[in-house]
């Protein structure tokens, strides 16, 4: 049997066509120094069905290294489990339907695990977020850090427990296979509960819990500015409906991830977590605050405010006040 070095893993829910044309083409054309990928394309249940849609059937007809497979269960974790259980390399590399990595991606990783074998997860230390349709002046530069936009100099890795900046995100997040089975068996029985995106849900701890699951267990994490993504944006995810919602998502899953890998973390996280009254009061000013302001950006780190807090509550398994998860409800953040 022929060895597979990575498995590349898309997974996508009623993609746009324009952002997976553009992925499938820059990872189908992918270069490599000779070994085998393979190339998984994991349909979290899109309608109409990915496989009757004719530029896949024109991927799946010229790329002998791609094939398609269905998870009806939602959620992106679903998908990445089912990808991974389909997979036979060495590694997994998985990129987001609207990830377009650089012809020498795969090149770099090689070279990154030769040299940095205490690496067990790696990211691109240069993503390059591309706003198709244009983007507010009033919101670029915040809607680039929160679409994950980087630009490393470096190699820079590390292993400490506390997140740190050169801990890459899911965007062309690269992990070894046989502690990722590990990862995906603990998520399986409930020990790890993050779903990933789901329907219009944007929590997206289940990446930050991958990267410290690798910590926990003795691996370093970093990034590369030799590996280089390109970020596609379309114009709905820049609306302010959107921005919310992945303001709230982004931040609301951390102490959940970071509870679940490292208990001990428990006792600094409770230091942060308002008693019912108080982040009952807190939310409702803040939701009033957010009413009254005009400054987007101040509007979105408010939201991140209250989803912390929620997060943290969640990750206690204590009942969201219903306060709370009024407000979240009328600002429409989940």
């Amino acid at each position: 049997m022929i060895k597979i070095e990575f498995s590349v893993i898309i997974c996508s829910f009623n993609p746009d066509k324009r952002l997976l044309d553009r992925a499938l083409r820059a990872i189908c054309n992918l270069e490599s120094s000779g070994y085998k990928t393979e190339i998984i394309l994991v349909d979290n249940n899109s309608n109409p069905p990915l496989k009757e849609q004719e530029y896949i059937i024109s991927y799946l007809n010229h790329f002998s290294e791609i094939k398609i497979i269905v998870e009806s269960a939602p959620g992106l974790m679903n998908a990445r489990i089912t990808g991974i259980e389909s997979s036979r390399g060495k590694n997994i590399i998985f990129f987001d339907d609207d990830n377009e990595p650089e012809k020498e991606y795969l090149i770099e990783l090689e070279r990154l695990k030769r040299k940095y074998p205490e690496v067990g997860c790696w990211g691109p230390g240069i993503v390059d977020v591309d706003f198709l349709d244009g983007v507010d002046n009033e919101v670029e530069e915040y809607a680039r850090f929160i679409f994950q936009e980087r630009n490393e100099i470096d190699v820079r890795f590390s292993d400490k427990k506390a997140w740190q900046t050169c801990y890459p995100f899911g965007t062309g997040l690269c992990l070894e296979r046989p502690l990722l089975l590990k990862f995906i068996d603990l998520v399986k029985n409930g020990t790890y509960t993050l779903t990933g995106r789901k329907m219009g849900q944007l929590s997206s701890g289940e990446d930050l819990q991958m990267v410290l699951f690798f910590i926990k267990n003795g691996m370093a994490a970093g990034v590369s500015p030799g590996l280089r993504v390109t970020h596609m944006i379309p114009k709905k995810r820049t609306a302010h409906s959107y921005l919310k919602k992945i303001s709230f998502g982004t931040t609301v899953a951390v102490p959940i991830s970071q509870l679940q890998i490292f208990p001990e973390f428990g006792s600094d996280l409770k230091k942060d977590m308002y008693p019912i009254f108080r982040f009952s009061k807190k939310a409702l000013f803040t939701m009033a605050k957010i009413y009254f302001i005009k400054d987007r950006i101040k509007q979105y780190k408010l939201i991140s405010f209250i989803a912390y807090r929620y997060g943290i509550y969640q990750a206690f398994n204590k009942c969201i006040p219903k306060t709370v998860r009024f407000v979240v409800k009328v600002l429409k953040l989940i």
